[in-house]
């Protein structure tokens, strides 16, 4: 009886302190099993069990806002008391990184650099897509070192990557040159984790050929 009293008397401080909300949640079918374990076991905190409910009610205020902004985000994410709340969409990073010079070594500057990404995604027993085959084109050119870099964000790790050298500018630094193709292996330099897919990368050194 004692015990009853002592759990009756809890309930009371609850409503005089403005916790109306918090004892309906209780009272949910799957917070019960909690409402009968405090009376049982006669460590029933009227204090420590406002603030348990406070922090559970704001965990779950924010996984359900912050799942909604996570298609306008990318790569977020908030600690709750120790519960990571993650939202965004996939992603990853991609380098295309290399040289270019003439047979001898000499470095070529103003090559045009093409970078070709393709994904394909095979259908499966549940997934069917309506385009198998993706592709991401990006351009850049060699410096005065005959080097160039690309770096940018991808959804994910590319199935393979062609780049195709080109000389652009006729007799100009150093003479005239025969396009080039190269397909260089892809590298995985950074594993993912939850939203992000890892860091990939790609390196190709090529010697042209003048015409």
């Amino acid at each position: 009886m004692e015990q009853e009293r002592t759990g009756r008397d809890s309930f009371d401080a609850l409503l005089q302190h403005g916790f109306q909300r918090e004892l309906l949640y209780l009272l949910s079918v799957d917070a019960r099993f909690r409402v009968r374990r405090y009376l049982k076991d006669d460590y029933f905190n009227w204090t420590k069990m406002k603030d348990n409910l406070i922090k559970k009610i704001w965990k779950q205020l924010a996984a359900a806002v912050l799942g909604l902004l996570g298609f306008a985000s990318c790569n977020k994410e908030v600690n709750i008391d120790n519960m990571m709340v993650r939202y965004g969409q996939p992603h990853a990073d991609f380098k295309a990184i290399g040289a270019v010079t003439d047979q001898s070594g000499k470095p070529i500057e103003g090559i045009r650099v093409a970078v070709t990404q393709h994904r394909h995604y095979a259908n499966t027993t549940h997934v069917y897509y309506d385009q198998n085959d993706w592709y991401e084109y990006d351009t850049l050119y060699t410096d005065n070192k005959g080097l160039f870099e690309l770096n940018k964000s991808v959804f994910d790790a590319p199935t393979d990557v062609t780049i195709v050298f080109e000389d652009i500018d006729g007799d100009e630094h150093g003479g005239t040159f025969e396009t080039a193709k190269e397909t260089p292996d892809i590298t995985r330099k950074e594993k993912g984790s939850g939203w992000y897919n890892g860091a990939f990368e790609v390196e190709a050194k090529v010697k042209m050929r003048k015409k």
